[in-house]
């Protein structure tokens, strides 16, 4: 299942001018035909599907081989006088699984003692035993969970469908909030980070925007010129840039090697392979993510905790000396922003940011 929803991922065809869409079905409203065909799209189904298992996903391998092994297919719920069996009278254990590919324990002998010997039964968890005991047992498993990463970055680079765009991002988040995934994310490639940094500045409107209606082809509705004069606020895809900023936020206070990559300038050039880019780091601060960050520290616009954000990824890149560039090139924006800026942002900006350049 977990092979099935991945592929699922790759399904990244959307067309969003109505004389692709096809006939209307009779169940579908008309208030559809404005979204395009993102939401009939099986890649974005597979996002949600893996949103909803989250918290089950498992690279580790440690709570599958827990399940293999320890898990009783042949218990009875109706005479099991345990407190979770009681309170689940409607789940019948033998319906949902099959009892010859559960409690291997059971044959394996001295080995089975040791396994229970380290059973950790507070957490639930195998934390005091060796790696080397389980992995094998559980490579399979492991391997189909792995496989998400590259087909969900990917999506980050889809241009014809927003929403696609937006619900990745929120799968990332997710994943980046579960512990044991830390492992994968400090091997997160200058490609994601560069595509990461590219989304915290997209616009609502015009060519650069996600699923942009080409008024050549398509018919578009009147935009009002008020709406360019805007400012930064009312420019920019804020929906994007918030989830964009939590993950870098997150994903840089894993190590410093990974404040170093993503205060550093990525020159991506496209290759011959489908869908792979070569990047190359060069020796330049990265003018664009500074450029980014500065408006978001006294934005009004999105999530309100995403000043916060930019404030910390701003702080955790001044941490170290190769960033220094950077921060002395935002320095004079910075001060500008501690009058706009609420308290807990210009603290921040004040202590980590603004006091690394006197040291």
């Amino acid at each position: 299942m977990l092979r099935i929803l991945t592929g699922s991922l790759y399904f990244r065809n959307f067309y969003t001018g109505k004389e692709f869409r096809g006939a209307k079905p009779p169940e579908r409203d008309e208030g559809d035909l404005t979204v395009g065909n993102s939401s009939n799209n099986i890649c974005l189904h597979a996002i949600n599907a893996f949103h909803n298992m989250a918290s089950f996903l498992d690279i580790t391998g440690r709570k599958v081989f827990l399940d293999l092994y320890l898990l009783d297919g042949d218990i009875d719920v109706d005479k099991s006088q345990t407190k979770a069996a009681k309170f689940a009278e409607s789940v019948d254990i033998k319906s949902v699984v099959k009892a010859d590919l559960y409690g291997r324990i059971q044959g394996m002998g001295w080995a089975g003692l040791h396994v229970a010997k380290n059973f950790n039964a507070k957490d639930d968890t195998l934390s005091k035993l060796p790696e080397g005991l389980f992995r094998p047992a559980v490579k399979n498993y492991v391997r189909a969970s792995l496989a998400l990463f590259p087909s969900l970055f990917g999506i980050l680079r889809v241009r014809s469908s927003r929403t696609v765009v937006v619900a990745g991002l929120e799968m990332i988040i997710l994943l980046v909030d579960n512990p044991d995934n830390s492992e994968v994310f400090l091997h997160t490639p200058d490609s994601i980070l560069a595509q990461l940094i590219n989304l915290l500045y997209l616009p609502r409107l015009g060519p650069d925007s996600l699923e942009y209606v080409d008024p050549i082809i398509n018919s578009v509705s009147r935009v009002s010129a008020m709406k360019l004069l805007g400012g930064y606020d009312m420019s920019v895809d804020y929906e994007v840039r918030d989830r964009s900023v939590e993950i870098l936020q997150k994903i840089t206070s894993m190590s410093d090697n990974l404040k170093i990559r993503a205060g550093r300038k990525i020159l991506i050039t496209p290759s011959n392979s489908c869908t792979v880019d070569v990047s190359k780091t060069t020796d330049f601060p990265c003018t664009r993510l500074f450029d980014a960050i500065i408006p978001m520290l006294t934005t009004r616009s999105g999530r309100e905790h995403t000043p916060l954000f930019a404030a910390k990824l701003l702080a955790q890149l001044a941490c170290v000396e190769e960033n220094r560039q950077g921060i002395m090139y935002s320095e004079r924006r910075v001060i500008n922003a501690l009058s706009l800026a609420n308290k807990e942002v210009t603290q921040i900006l004040i202590k980590d940011v603004l006091k690394k350049l006197d040291e």
